[in-house]
């Protein structure tokens, strides 16, 4: 699909992959966890190094 993102999308963009939805909320179902680890769960995150 064109507009479908990817794993790859994430490499060097200065974004991390955010779930929306927590393994830990769904844990009580392997079909439902499956899916929390899915692109349709994963949202642009920006990760700011406070050590620095």
């Amino acid at each position: 699909m064109q507009y479908r993102s990817k794993s790859k999308d994430y490499i060097k963009s200065g974004f991390d992959k955010g779930h929306l939805l927590s393994d830990a909320s769904v844990d009580y179902d392997k079909k439902i966890l499956k899916k929390a680890y899915s692109m349709a769960n994963i949202i642009p995150q920006y990760f700011y190094d406070v050590t620095i």
